[in-house]
């Protein structure tokens, strides 16, 4: 079995060969490795298997959280990202509990 720590982050996050990934306003810096023969969308129409989606702000999410279920194939997942915080973070922290 493989540590975790090592598992590659598209098989954490379920990306599988075939499949289709639905990347929403990753940041530039981001990067993933990404397993042969998977179909990346940024724009989605219709349903896929996976979607990973970035956000900063707390209403962003709120206003897209429906449209973002209704992409996911009935045996999908969603993913919602936002920035890691420093303890000495004075922003608001952002809102998880959706």
């Amino acid at each position: 079995m493989q540590d975790y720590s090592t598992t590659p982050l598209s098989i954490k996050l379920g990306i599988k060969e075939d499949s289709t990934l639905a990347l929403l306003y990753a940041p530039k810096s981001f990067s993933i490795e990404i397993p042969s023969r998977v179909d990346v969308k940024l724009i989605v129409q219709g349903h896929v298997d996976v979607v990973v989606a970035f956000f900063s702000l707390t209403s962003m999410i709120e206003v897209q959280i429906e449209t973002l279920g209704q992409m996911i194939s009935p045996d999908g997942s969603l993913w919602i990202t936002w920035p890691k915080r420093s303890s000495n973070d004075k922003r608001p922290k952002l809102r998880t509990d959706f």
